[in-house]
């Protein structure tokens, strides 16, 4: 029997469609030896992928802030770098995917 590992394996970005929409910005920690340090180590931008009936991504870009929402707002965004790996999440027994970027900008809005 094949058992398939994640480590290495990437998610084609083409599968997300042509726009992603940006609904919230959260500030995440850098974490150390299980534990969560005070400083911000980054944001995670939750979009939302019209293209896959609005189904939600949440990507961790470290760094400062670079976007900001008004309550309400969506903008058309689009990610530098883009990797997205999937995990098996065993507290929901199911597949989930973790993503991260290297920078964030907002896009034509072509959708």
């Amino acid at each position: 029997m094949i058992t398939l590992t994640t480590a290495g394996l990437h998610i084609d970005n083409s599968c997300f469609g042509s726009g992603m929409l940006l609904t919230r910005v959260t500030p995440y920690k850098a974490y150390q030896d299980g534990k969560p340090l005070n400083d911000v180590a980054g944001y995670k931008y939750a979009v939302v992928l019209p293209s896959r009936a609005y189904e939600m991504l949440e990507v961790k870009v470290p760094g400062a802030k670079a976007m900001d929402l008004n309550p309400g707002e969506s903008i058309p965004v689009a990610f530098d770098n883009l990797q997205v790996r999937p995990y098996f999440d065993f507290k929901r027994n199911a597949l989930a995917f973790t993503a991260q970027a290297d920078g964030i900008h907002k896009a034509d809005g072509k959708h």
